[in-house]
């Protein structure tokens, strides 16, 4: 029988405090108390809320990008070797750019009926996997428009480096993402279809 704290295996001895609570106490007896989300105090730090906020302007700024995209190809539909694929293609552009947007400003300022609407429809968004992965079909959606050459392909490859990189980044140092408050939950009824006889 192991009596000792030594002779038990690693995943049996108490965890030393992890490293978030030893800086919140140093830098509380400092004074300093953080008030943004992505703090100290909840286990993030300040590099990490400008990291993630560079990360939503940029995505911000692409999808800015994206929606140009979108409307240009719409205005030369009249130039276009295949009217219909192009059309679709502009009008999911359009459609997923402000979804992007949507959801990216929402992250800033949070709406919490919008942000209930999001989670019910895209949840995928709400996680950095699922939200990489959008990125990317995306960009590659993006490279579909025959319409616009170099601002489609711009778009694209742009978008496609953010969205490996947003994979990347989240693989390398998940805590930036997990780091981010739960969102608040609107205090709607739950959806209840009606049937029409």
């Amino acid at each position: 029988m192991m009596d000792t704290q030594e002779e038990q295996p690693a995943w049996l001895q108490d965890a030393p405090p992890p490293p978030a609570q030893q800086q919140a106490s140093s830098s509380a007896s400092m004074g300093y108390k953080p008030q943004s989300y992505g703090s100290t105090s909840e286990g993030g730090s300040k590099n990490n809320y400008y990291l993630r906020m560079a990360i939503k302007t940029i995505l911000i700024g692409l999808s800015v990008m994206m929606a140009a995209n979108g409307v240009l190809a719409f205005l030369k539909l009249g130039d276009s070797s295949n009217v219909l694929s192009d059309l679709f293609v502009a009008t999911y552009i359009c459609l997923f750019a402000g979804l992007l947007f949507a959801r990216e400003v929402s992250e800033i300022r949070p709406i919490p009926q919008f942000d209930d609407l999001i989670r019910r429809n895209f949840g995928f968004l709400f996680k950095p996997l699922g939200k990489g992965a959008f990125i990317v079909f995306v960009a590659f959606l993006n490279f579909g428009l025959t319409v616009n050459g170099g601002l489609g392909f711009a778009t694209g490859i742009c978008l496609a480096v953010a969205g490996f990189g947003y994979i990347a980044l989240y693989f390398r140092k998940p805590e930036i993402f997990t780091a981010e408050p739960p969102m608040p939950k609107a205090d709607l009824p739950p959806y209840v279809p009606q049937q029409d006889f």
